[in-house]
């Protein structure tokens, strides 16, 4: 009987029903109703597709059912069955009269047609309990038997009637098509299909909107396809598809695929099956013919069929990457393929076949299913002749044969059989992939036999031909390189050799697969270097003994003593090289022999042996006089190793010892001693933290071999050392050294570079310019670092004053530094040189790439310095041009032209948008406005006008001289507006008023600069330095530790070498607090002051007090500058706001001149 539509809340089923849910029928066609046709098949299989669930339960599939125990378990297990469905025909019968006697009592009333329904329900349900029943009560020929029951049939015709009875007298009932739709089912399970079709096509005409329409049509398009009319059955299932909310889509879009199939549109059914497949849910299935089918299970299993149709020329693992995409475990991917390597084996696709079996092997684990995946992989092989991946292939057969080797389900000689079988095939494999490497020669093609040979070897170990299969196992390893390897077992075979004389070739060949693998000893690891080392000596010692007269005897020999050497048993070396030297003294090896020996003894010091051996190799009267003549030498020279020897006790004692070194490399005469000591004291030196000591043995190796490669190291050295410590005049000569002494090294012309940088920081211009054209001339450094130097040369060059130099670098070096600023700075610096029209040419160019954009905006400084010197100079000549008594026209029109002339030039100025140019052209058009006002009012009047034209003359004039006053106001109060934004540290631009000059004036800075002290590696030897050296070359990254040291270069006078520790501290990998980052901006101003650099030194007193606002030096020191440069009022407000305490640090820092504004000293 079919699963029933969910009953009214106020119905309730049976309790006994409710144990049976598991056991509920599905008599509806199965869905190989819709696959290729079959033949009918007999009684007894046809009531087990009736009624396919309760054939299962029946049947014992357990692993214990098989073998026949717990039978009698089985016995009653179905005597409990069989009572409780009699006890279920008991609870029915009495439901069913119930049910009559409520019927009989609720004529007329509206849920009459639910009683007759519920009626019907109930012989249904009791036809399926009297199936069971007298299924079980059969025994055994119930499982095997079809079951004929009169009664259950009688059941299921009253339920018809009952349907029928509610269709001719409800017929206004409002679930009639609930009803039609139950009474086709019952139809149909009765096989009635005729009258089955007739209710589901009454159904379909008078109920159309019925929910039970989707399964309907799916229902009728069954029986259409049973039928075999295929076409009918098609419009069936694609009806449903107008239904995509009911679960019958997901069984028709699948029986649509196998309609396909049948009308062979494979395509079009393979893309059906997908879909059935990535659109079903089985936990969604409400259909109840099918709800106890796996429609995704059974898509995918049957698109294997369409697969192969559609794809038919798939390479080896196209569907294998096709498929995972649509199987959702193990299981269902291996269901499908076993199908899919049907149909190619079929099909005589046997390399797709075959790819698919090894596939599945890999992820089967059931012995017996191995063993059917290996057979069908050794038949697809074989057909397709195409052993590319024989050696899986031979993997996969010892794994299926180790699942079955210990199997309990398989008899002895079944096993034997098998593992024999199989044996001959995984052999010949094997043997197949050598000879094909052989032919080959190819590595990979040596890896493939080996591969199969170790698998044949672990499993088949007891085979009468494994010998044979060790001995060609050797040679695959040896033609593949596993040398080693190869010599085991050659080894091996030797080993199982009764047969003395069977021995020689194993043997030798072992040696030599041994031999050959230490001599790529950078290929092993030290186990296959011991083991090889090891395996050498005794096949060879074995060799030696068994053939002594052999010619291979003169090489083992030799190379067994090697052995001995290469393990470090550098004694029993020179005892059997001298063995060997002694009985064959004319061999080509006895060089070598005596080279070995003389370096194993090296190697253990023992010198006094170098003399022994020379002594007693001396007496060979067949050995070579050049051999002689070596050993005589390394005796002589032992003597110096013993000097060696000293030198390495010296340094075990460091305090008195590395005296001692050094003393030692100054006076030995021992060519190389010197230069071994020396660098012995400086690692030494290095690993006790003596930094002195470093300096002094890496300046003596400089010194004395200044060209080697200990020299080069050493400098490298002392360069990292200077740096580490933060002793940078030092690094700043090491670096110069480096680059004199190497210049063709890669190196040198960074270094030279970094020095000119250091120098510039240390503020030694002069050294600075030195490496700077240095580098431009000498390094050829790229067109980067080109540009670089040369305009830090220029910088210095123009604060030298060396105008001309810094113009013959700008010109030298305008490929690198591009012909923009190459052009920009020409222009200034053939100005200051005195070269005017040099720089009116430079001036046009730059100018109009200025305004092109193509110079970046920073050189409109350069710009504007030059725009305004051009102004300025007819400046002086405008203002002193003025009229006499009378008027003259030639000076009208010269002073206007003037006029003209400088209003141009400084407008010209302020598009270079300079700050401190700008104002100063403001300045200047406020000059040159008020003159010319000037100019006009004090004009003559005059001679031949009349007292009214004179008036209107002088209101004209007067009204003229107002425009230009206006203009000039206007310059002006920009100018102003512009001074107090930026506030330049400009003197005269702060009071220009006071000032009377044309042009800008050198300026006076804070504090005037005075000499500073130049520390370097003289402080060693002072206490207080050495040790902070000591503690920073322990501690480089310690912050506190770098600002104490700047703070005692501050102290000890060097204030440009703290400037340049503050700066590597905040442009390195130092982890500074607040307090310490503006502690080191606050020291880098206040050294910036002492050296005059007040603009700079204005940036680094403001980023200090930006971090930390209560900076008091900074405070102090950025308002002292304020108010030197005449903004007095800014400088109070700055003063003012001081926050912080007047440590001792901040007074170290405080400028007394700064603080002397606020206190009335100065």
């Amino acid at each position: 009987m079919s699963f029933r539509w969910p009953l009214r809340p106020h119905q309730k089923p049976l309790a006994t029903l409710a144990l049976l849910a598991p056991l509920c029928l599905c008599s509806c066609a199965t869905l190989n109703a819709v696959k290729p046709w079959h033949h009918n098949k007999p009684p007894s299989e046809q009531a087990a597709e009736q009624f396919p669930e309760q054939a299962v339960s029946l049947e014992d599939n357990t692993e214990a059912g098989k073998y026949g125990f717990q039978t009698e378990d089985k016995t009653v297990e179905e005597e409990i069955l069989i009572r409780r469905f009699n006890l279920d025909k008991d609870n029915l019968d009495h439901a069913i009269n119930n049910t009559k006697e409520l019927i009989a009592q609720s004529y007329g009333r509206p849920f009459l047609p639910e009683l007759y329904i519920r009626l019907a329900e109930l012989y249904a349900e009791k036809s399926r309990s009297v199936f069971f029943l007298r299924r079980l009560e059969m025994g055994e020929r119930g499982k095997t038997h079809g079951v004929s029951s009169v009664e259950a049939t009688g059941l299921k015709e009253k339920a018809i009637e009952t349907y029928m009875q509610i269709v001719s007298h409800f017929p206004d009932y409002n679930e009639l098509d609930r009803v039609h739709f139950y009474l086709a089912h019952e139809l149909r399970e009765l096989g009635k299909y005729e009258e089955m079709v007739t209710e589901y096509q009454t159904l379909l005409d008078n109920f159309p909107n019925s929910q039970f329409i989707p399964e309907s049509l799916l229902l009728l398009g069954d029986y259409a396809f049973e039928q075999q009319n295929i076409d009918e059955a098609l419009g069936y299932y694609h009806r449903v598809l107008n239904y995509p909310k009911s679960s019958a889509i997901i069984i028709a879009r699948y029986k649509l695929a196998w309609v396909h199939v049948n009308k062979r549109n494979f395509k079009e059914a393979l893309h059906l099956f997908e879909q059935s497949v990535t659109q079903s849910n089985a936990s969604t299935l409400d259909v109840d013919t099918y709800n106890r089918v796996d429609i995704r299970l059974e898509a995918l299993a049957d698109m294997a069929y369409s697969y192969s149709q559609v794809y038919p020329d798939t390479k080896p693992g196209e569907a294998s990457r096709y498929f995972q995409r649509f199987a959702w475990s193990r299981q269902s991917y291996t269901l499908v393929m076993e199908k899919l390597a049907k149909r190619y084996i079929i099909k005589h696709q046997w390399d797709n076949a075959a790819h698919i079996y090894r596939e599945l092997a890999e992820i089967q684990f059931d012995g017996e299913k191995l063993l059917e995946y290996t057979e069908n992989l050794f038949q697809c092989v074989l057909e397709s002749k195409n052993f590319n991946h024989a050696d899986h292939d031979v993997a996969l057969i010892v794994k299926a044969l180790e699942q079955i080797r210990y199997s309990a389900h398989i008899d002895e000689e079944t096993k034997q059989k098998t593992l024999s079988d199989y044996e001959v095939y995984a052999r010949d494999i094997a043997t197949r992939l050598h000879e094909k490497a052989k032919r080959s020669n190819e590595h990979g093609d040596f890896e493939i036999a080996i591969a199969a040979y170790e698998d044949f070897l672990d499993f088949f170990d007891e085979s009468p031909n494994l010998a044979q299969m060790q001995y060609n196992y050797a040679e695959a390893l040896y033609a593949a390189g596993d040398f080693t390897k190869a010599g085991k077992y050659y080894e091996l075979i030797a080993n199982n050799t009764a047969d003395p004389k069977q021995k020689h070739d194993p043997l030798y060949s072992a040696a030599v697969s041994y031999y050959t693998a230490l001599d790529d000893r950078d290929t092993l690891n030290y186990f296959e270097i011991a083991y090889a080392q090891d395996g050498l000596r005794d096949v060879g010692q074995a060799y030696v003994s068994l053939f002594p007269n052999s010619a291979k005897v003169e090489d083992l020999l030799f190379n067994i003593a090697r052995v001995r050497y290469d393990e470090g048993d550098f004694s029993g070396a020179v005892t059997e090289f001298t063995a060997y030297v002694n009985r064959f003294p004319h061999s080509k090896n006895t060089k070598a022999a005596v080279e070995l020996m003389m370096d194993a003894l090296h190697l253990t010091e023992d010198y006094q042996g170098l003399v022994d051996l020379q002594q007693q190799l001396a007496k060979v009267p067949q050995l070579d006089g050049s051999v002689k003549q070596d050993l005589a030498k390394i005796s002589k020279a032992a003597q110096a190793k013993i000097v060696q020897e000293m030198v390495v006790d010296s340094i075990n004692d460091w305090d008195s010892g590395k005296e001692k070194l050094l003393s030692f490399a100054e006076t030995t005469e021992t060519a190389g001693m010197d230069s071994q000591a020396l660098n012995a004291l400086f690692v030494s030196s290095e690993e006790h933290g003596d930094i002195e000591t470093m300096h002094v043995a890496g300046q003596a190796i400089v010194k004395r071999f200044p060209q080697s490669g200990d020299a080069e190291n050493a400098l490298k050295a002392l360069i990292d050392l200077s740096l580490s410590t933060a002793q940078f005049r030092a690094l700043a000569d090491y670096l110069e050294q480096y680059a004199q002494q190497f210049p063709k090294n890669i190196n040198a012309k960074h270094f030279l570079h970094q020095a000119a940088q250091l120098r510039s920081n240390l503020y030694q211009p002069e050294l600075a310019i030195k490496d700077y054209e240095q580098l431009l001339t000498r390094f050829n450094p790229d067109d980067e670092q080109r540009k670089e130097a040369a305009l830090a040369l220029v910088t210095l060059q123009r604060d030298k004053h060396q105008y001309a130099q810094a113009l013959n670098t700008a010109q030298r070096n305008k490929a690198a530094l591009g012909s923009g600023i190459s052009n920009a700075l020409s222009a200034e610096f053939a100005l200051k040189a005195r070269n005017l029209g040099a720089s009116q040419g430079y001036f046009k160019k730059a100018r109009s790439q200025f305004n092109a954009k193509r110079l970046a905006p920073v050189y409109g400084e350069n710009l504007g310095e030059v725009s305004y010197s051009f102004a300025m100079m007819s400046f002086d000549r405008y203002m002193n041009l003025q009229m006499a008594g009378s008027i003259d026209n030639a000076i009208v029109e010269n002073k206007t032209a003037l006029y003209e002339q400088l209003q141009k030039a400084l407008l010209d100025t302020l598009d270079f948008k300079s700050p401190r140019w700008s104002i100063y052209a403001c300045h200047r058009l406020y000059d040159i406005n008020s003159e010319y006002a000037h100019f006009l009012e004090g004009a003559p009047v005059p001679g031949d006008l009349s007292a009214d034209e004179v008036q209107q003359y002088r209101a004209l004039i007067a009204e003229k001289a107002i425009e230009y006053k206006n203009e000039a106001y206007q310059y002006q109060q920009t100018a102003k507006q512009l001074t107090q934004k930026i506030k330049p540290f400009d003197r005269q631009l702060a009071n220009y008023e006071q000032s009377g000059t044309s042009a800008p004036h050198p300026e006076r800075s804070l504090i005037t600069p005075s000499a500073q002290q130049q520390i370097s590696l003289e402080t060693l030897k002072t206490p207080q330095f050495r040790s902070l050296y000591d503690e920073i070359y322990k501690n480089p990254s310690d912050t506190q530790l770098q600002l104490r040291l700047a703070q005692l270069y501050r102290q000890q006078g060097d204030i440009s070498q703290a400037s340049v520790v503050i700066k590597n501290i905040l442009s390195g990998d130092f982890k500074l607090s607040r307090a310490e980052k503006s502690q080191a901006y606050a020291m880098l101003g206040s050294n910036d002051i002492y050296f005059g650099e007040d603009r700079t030194a204005r940036e680094s007193l403001q980023k200090a007090l930006d971090i930390d606002k209560s900076n008091y030096s900074a405070s102090v020191n950025l308002a002292g500058l304020f108010w030197h440069y005449g903004y007095a009022d800014y400088a109070n407000g700055v003063y003012s706001s001081r926050i912080g305490l007047k440590d001792a640090n901040a007074q170290m820092l405080i400028h007394a001149r700064a603080e002397g504004f606020f206190n009335g000293a100065n």
